[in-house]
């Protein structure tokens, strides 16, 4: 039996001062997650590390420059066609307005969302960014869900 590959991934979100957080909704034609709340993610590409990649995805997904990031956790999932490893990534200085950049392929909308539970779905289906975030805030989404 063949192995299947591993895809490395970095999520980043950004908190305002009312404790509100960015996330993203994926588009209705999505192949993994459509039309689920979650948080910008990104793969890494060659020569990239997670922290680069989280960078990246500020300034290409929201465009802010991130000029500081902090790990927030890490999960692993076994998809159908590869295992994917993502790591999370708190935004905490930056430069810019947290805005969903125009002509982007993969979200239909960027919005501060104040309830964590609006992740829950998404975490339902295996979406590990929103499982690292409402695991750290100690907020249970469903059935299976990682301790």
């Amino acid at each position: 039996m063949k192995r299947k590959p591993t895809k490395y991934a970095a999520a980043i979100y950004v908190e305002n001062e009312w404790g509100e957080f960015t996330a993203v909704k994926r588009l209705e034609n999505d192949e993994s997650l459509p039309g689920v709340w979650g948080l910008p993610a990104g793969s890494l590409r060659s020569g990239e590390d997670f922290e680069a990649v989280a960078k990246r995805v500020a300034r290409e997904k929201l465009g802010l420059e991130a000029k500081r990031v902090e790990f927030e956790g890490e999960m692993e999932i076994e998809r159908e066609n590869y295992n994917l490893k993502l790591r999370e990534y708190r935004i905490v200085d930056f430069d810019g307005t947290a805005v969903l950049q125009e002509g982007d392929k993969y979200y239909a909308e960027l919005a501060w969302q104040k309830d964590p539970k609006i992740l829950c779905e998404g975490a339902r289906k295996g979406g590990l960014c929103s499982r690292i975030f409402l695991k750290n805030r100690g907020i249970g989404w469903g059935a299976e869900e990682e301790k």
